[in-house]
């Protein structure tokens, strides 16, 4: 669906304008804009329609000379529910270069249209919904509750948003869906340009189909237009950065060197940045070493520059310099990202460059055409004495020295530097981010309550989010949390001990002590011959990482929590002499690789090992049945009940 579809926009958090500039008026669509009507002979059943109402129109259409936007849509209430997720226009937009020009809203009900333009009383509002996360967007949504909507209604509306951030100097970008997760009756899309502009234009998993062309008054037109359009499954397990849906893509630029050739001059830092020696007389002492001092400033960085994005207008994509940056003490990452560059380059390490990427195509950006719009974060490459190292400065209370800091792999970056013309592989190799963990249990008798305690050891990324957790709370809600992880099987299990938490922050490893004790540990059944009383044991941490699922045949392929790396090593102190059969286990396959063992020093001590690690983030659909197969298999075989005759 075009991007612009506000019916789907969820407020969080909203507040009425107080002084606002609003570019709003109600006036008749441009005359560019060629009229068209929903498609009579629809084939939609309302058990076809999620959500209780579906388009029966999709109509965008846009200007590139006029930097106009054009949406026109029909909405077709099915059912009851549909009226309550239909009946309200939300439409966003940025206000400082923006301006938005509401047409007409017509109900259409039992074939005669109710024309209701003028009962329109639009609130607006500040569409602020990540204030709590540190960005502030500057956006204004126009916000209209419509009044008596009633099943089988049609609501009709259409609006134009014109103009575009001045920073991406008229060159346009389009990314828009030809298809949904509902059925759609009918899907125009309008396309115009002068025809003496370069322009590239491609259709993404659309088979046959091709775009109409067309040249008249000196522009060229590219049009879409299909009726009857089926809804696409969209699998819950597919990576996000697989498309199911037909797409177009349209690009003004020619290629990735004219984008890295703009994010030059994005970044160009504009005179002298005294405020850098400042930060060096902070953070430095004069007797570290290089590492060390790339590793405090990082430190610096991440930590005492605060995270708040100013996104509106221009902020939105240009970086503030360093000198405000220091100054004011926040940023959002392009500033941050332009900051540590600078006190790189000040430091002489000059091979450090922003690297733009985006966070939900990831390795699928490499399939899109060069565009200013399509990146979405800024973190840094550093080429450092023959081995590269990509570093996100928004992250704060990482451990390690920067060599060894935790990096999330976004696929594909642009690295804005002179003379590049392609995008880069990151291939980011996170060998030391893991969970260990060692449990004991100690289960003197049959009377007196079990002891347990739990030592996690937590390495790289698995460190840096903890670390990010009691940030924000104390260690005794972080001590509630893993108490109720073992709560699942020990229901009146109670803290023995207050949470240790001991952090290297050198080399990123933090390790947790929990201790408990868990009475009514003992439970009883009837056997074959005799009660029974038995302990059961599970290895309840390793259930964040596998679980049973549901074997499906698939046709998208399949995401894999990748990197992860598990390991725990348990020992079980029993109070009497007992045979157990515990079968070891092992499974490599395409998606993950998994090892059970069990020991027995001696009747009574039983010790059991795991090992899970994932090898890839993405398996093919083909593949999925034998993995799903492997982990159902693995999941059933890891509860292990011991018993003893009851006395």
């Amino acid at each position: 669906m075009p991007r612009k579809t506000p019916i789907a926009l969820l407020l969080l958090c909203t507040f009425h304008l107080a002084g606002f500039t609003q570019n709003f008026e109600i006036s008749p669509p441009p005359k560019w804009v060629i009229e068209v009507d929903p498609n009579p002979d629809s084939e939609v059943s309302k058990y076809d329609v999620n959500g209780g109402f579906y388009n029966a129109l999709i109509d965008y259409q846009s200007n590139f000379e006029t930097e106009e936007e054009f949406t026109h849509q029909s909405l077709n209430i099915v059912t009851a529910a549909g009226i309550t997720s239909a009946s309200e226009i939300y439409i966003t937009y940025d206000s400082s270069f923006q301006s938005l020009n509401f047409h007409y809203l017509h109900i259409w009900r039992n074939g005669k249209m109710l024309d209701r333009t003028a009962d329109l009383s639009f609130e607006f509002l500040t569409n602020e919904q990540n204030l709590g996360i540190g960005i502030y967007t500057g956006a204004l949504t126009a916000y209209e509750i419509l009044k008596d909507i009633r099943r089988d209604d049609v609501i009709e509306y259409a609006y134009t948003i014109k103009g575009s951030n001045p920073l991406y100097e008229g060159n346009n970008y389009e990314f828009l869906y030809l298809d949904a997760s509902n059925p759609i009756d009918r899907f125009h899309i309008r396309i115009i340009h002068a025809d003496k502009e370069k322009h590239t234009i491609e259709c993404r998993n659309c088979g046959d189909l091709k775009l109409d062309k067309d040249v008249k008054d000196g522009m060229r037109i590219y049009s879409f237009d299909e009726s009857n359009i089926e809804a696409i499954d969209v699998e819950e397990s597919q990576p996000s950065w697989h498309i199911p849906f037909r797409h177009i893509l349209s690009t003004q630029a020619a290629s990735w060197t004219e984008i890295n050739d703009w994010g030059l001059e994005i970044f160009k830092v504009d005179g002298a940045q005294e405020e850098l020696d400042n930060v060096f007389e902070e953070v430095l002492t004069g007797s570290e070493t290089e590492v060390e001092k790339i590793s405090a400033l990082l430190d610096f960085t991440q930590n005492d520059i605060r995270y708040m994005g100013v996104e509106t207008g221009m902020g939105s994509i240009r970086p503030f310099m360093p000198n405000q940056v220091i100054k004011q003490r926040f940023g959002d990452c392009k500033d941050k990202t332009l900051l540590f560059v600078e006190l790189m380059h000040k430091m002489g390490v000059k091979t450090v460059y922003p690297a733009l990427v985006n966070t939900a195509m990831t390795h699928s950006l490499i399939n899109m055409l060069p565009g200013r719009q399509i990146f979405d974060h800024v973190v840094v490459c550093m080429d450092y004495k023959g081995k590269r190292y990509w570093i996100d400065p928004t992250i704060s209370q990482q451990g390690g020295d920067f060599m060894h800091r935790s990096m999330v792999d976004y696929g594909y970056a642009l690295i804005v530097k002179e003379g590049n013309n392609r995008l880069a592989k990151m291939s980011i190799e996170d060998d030391y981010s893991r969970m260990e963990i060692t449990e004991e249990y100690v289960i003197s008798n049959f009377e007196d309550p079990a002891e347990l305690t739990v030592t996690s050891k937590l390495h790289g990324l698995n460190a840096d989010q903890f670390r990010m957790i009691i940030e924000y709370y104390s260690v005794k809600e972080a001590s509630d949390e893993l108490r109720m992880i073992y709560a699942n099987l020990y229901p009146n299990i109670l803290e023995r001990a207050k949470l240790k938490v001991k952090d290297d922050m050198v080399e990123n490893v933090i390790t947790l002590t929990e201790s408990y004790t868990i009475p009514d540990h003992w439970r009883e059944e009837e056997g074959y011959l005799m009660k029974l009383q038995y302990f059961q044991y599970e290895p309840i941490a390793l259930y964040e990482y596998v679980s049973p699922i549901a074997c499906e045949i698939k046709k998208q392929p399949v995401e894999v929590p990748y990197p992860s790396y598990f390991k725990q090593h348990t020992i079980l102190h029993l109070p009497e002499e007992i045979g157990i059969n515990v079968q070891d286990q092992h499974v490599d396959n395409v998606a993950f690789k998994y090892d059970k063992t069990a020991v027995s020093e001696s009747p009574k001590h039983i010790e059991l090992n795991y090992f899970y690690q994932t090898k890839t983030r993405e398996i093919e659909a083909e593949a999925f049945i034998q993995v799903c197969k492997d982990m159902n298999t693995m999941t059933q075989d890891l509860p292990i009940k011991i018993s003893y005759p009851l006395k």
